[in-house]
């Protein structure tokens, strides 16, 4: 198997109320190796603290991203 390199993070952002950032909810993580396979989903494996990290990355990437571009 080769070294994995990367995350790979699917799921949705919900729609915030006013003055608020979306949340992200994670519905699948994989790890993508350096010959670009991918793991089978390994979310069932992770504690709950790591999802939530996880989502909380997420929703943080795109508050810097919308304030890159305003």
């Amino acid at each position: 198997m080769a070294a994995g390199l990367f995350w790979s993070v699917t799921g949705e952002f919900t729609t915030p109320a006013p003055g608020r950032s979306p949340a992200f909810i994670a519905c699948d993580i994989r790890l993508v190796n350096d010959d670009g396979s991918e793991s089978a989903s390994m979310q069932d494996l992770f504690a709950k603290a790591f999802i939530e990290q996880i989502e909380e990355l997420a929703a943080e990437s795109l508050a810097e991203d919308r304030r890159a571009l305003a």
